[in-house]
């Protein structure tokens, strides 16, 4: 049996890899880092005989990014090795993927895939949610938390975590974690006390002192965040994030005078309250300069990971020019 995992959504493709895992809980169990192992090494795997059980179930992840992944699908083709892995019950793969190319022949082979066994579902898309999905995934994971029967959240507090959150489920599921953990009828003012939002509305200042030439208060936002002990590339990431959704909004309200903040959020994947509120700060900018400090981030997710200079100098020169 062959099943594929893949998608944007690493949160949710996690949750269904562990779901299999436990469906064969009683199979020797072997993962496989793929991305650069050698073929014929991880074709001797799929031969090898287990030794302490009749049954193996083999998670290879990642293959699409190894560039001898042809050999493996040409392995699966042949027709022993595909008879084999349609109908031995007792030999199982998973391939899990979180950033498959489709164009590769890994992707075109197992999604081609069908169950040997009528009804069975054997291959998982998780693409990231957009706000409605959200919405209700966040409902269920509060009302079906067997750790916290009777749970709920304020609707007004659940915008506030979507609008913070975004579409990461590793970061909402981390909120709601430590909302739930404090009190299990989550309040919008536990929310605003508890969660990230702060760190996002940084951002958003940063992002508004250099739009506005106001360098001193940017160095001294992004060396507060440095003192707290975030990690320089996540606080860069977070910045990147904040250009990208100021480029979004750029291009798509240059030619509105009167922008549908609803309508634009639908468009680029944001809730309405983050365009609504984001729509002010691209008046500070020319769609040339936003593109330009976006090239000035990337020179500097560069430099972090290269450069022997201190993360606060090199900020300090991202923001000086």
């Amino acid at each position: 049996m062959i099943y594929f995992i893949f998608g944007k959504d690493t949160f949710q493709s996690k949750q269904k890899l562990k779901e299999l895992i436990k469906k064969y809980s009683d199979f020797e169990l072997l993962k496989i880092n793929a991305e650069k192992i050698k073929i014929n090494e991880l074709i001797s795997k799929f031969n090898s005989v287990s030794l302490l059980s009749p049954k193996r179930l083999l998670i290879i992840e990642n293959l699409s990014q190894n560039s001898e992944q042809k050999e493996v699908v040409e392995f699966l083709k042949n027709a022993n090795s595909a008879n084999k892995y349609s109908n031995d019950a007792n030999d199982i793969l998973i391939f899990y993927e979180d950033k498959v190319d489709k164009k590769t022949s890994l992707y075109k082979f197992l999604n081609k895939l069908t169950s040997a066994k009528a009804g069975e579902k054997i291959k998982f898309e998780f693409s990231e949610l957009n706000n409605f999905e959200l919405k209700k995934w966040a409902q269920e994971y509060i009302e079906k938390n067997p750790e916290y029967s009777g749970a709920r959240i304020e609707p007004v507090a659940l915008e506030k975590l979507l609008i913070n959150a975004k579409p990461n489920l590793w970061q909402l599921s981390n909120e709601l974690d430590k909302l739930l953990a404090f009190d299990k009828n989550i309040t919008l003012e536990n929310a605003q006390k508890l969660t990230a939002a702060n760190f996002d509305d940084n951002i958003f200042n940063l992002a508004d002192a250099i739009g506005n030439g106001d360098k001193a208060t940017a160095l001294e936002l992004i060396n507060k965040q440095l003192e707290s002990g975030i990690e320089p590339l996540y606080l860069l990431s977070m910045i990147a994030r904040q250009f990208r959704i100021l480029i979004q909004i750029k291009d798509a309200t240059q030619n509105q005078n009167y922008p549908n903040y609803s309508l634009i959020a639908k468009e680029i994947g944001l809730h309405p309250f983050v365009v609504q509120k984001s729509i002010s700060q691209t008046q500070k900018y020319s769609f040339e300069e936003l593109e330009n400090k976006f090239k000035k981030i990337l020179q500097l997710d560069l430099d972090l990971k290269s450069s022997k200079l201190s993360p606060e100098i090199l900020f300090t020169r991202f923001v000086a020019t």
